[in-house]
């Protein structure tokens, strides 16, 4: 589970990084995957977790029709295991890529779901998150 978290706080340290910078981040992402991929093996709420960060990652790498599936996989998994963290991240991502896309109104729609999302489970710093994120788009 460690893995896991280390790996979601690298994704967003190379969201937030320059691009002179996200290379040799992305190397490391790419590593601590390794790691989330072993300790992920045969437990299924964390295999819906490897698959939003492998999107992650393929999506940095601007494979987005690999990272489209494995985020369908990953929803596939996390809807079958109730885990309502992996469905979070799945929104965040799905915003992502329409950001990367350009396509800044349906970021807004799907950051905006991932805020409801986060608000309907009491998780205020990620609903937080997702505002901070709104505005910014918005400005």
């Amino acid at each position: 589970h460690s893995y896991v978290a280390i790996a979601y706080g690298q994704r967003r340290k190379i969201q937030q990084a320059p691009a002179e910078r996200r290379g040799t981040l992305l190397e490391a992402y790419r590593q601590t995957l390794k790691g989330v991929k072993l300790s992920t093996k045969g437990i299924p709420l964390l295999l819906a977790h490897r698959r939003v960060l492998e999107a992650s990652y393929y999506n940095f790498e601007g494979k987005e029709d690999k990272a489209r599936s494995l985020l369908a996989e990953a929803e596939e998994i996390a809807v079958d295991t109730e885990n309502a963290w992996a469905q979070y991240e799945i929104h965040l991502e799905r915003a992502r890529f329409a950001w990367g896309r350009n396509d800044l109104d349906g970021a807004r729609k799907r950051f905006l779901r991932a805020k409801e999302y986060a608000e309907e489970r009491g998780w205020r710093a990620r609903a937080q998150r997702c505002s901070d994120i709104l505005e910014e788009l918005t400005a």
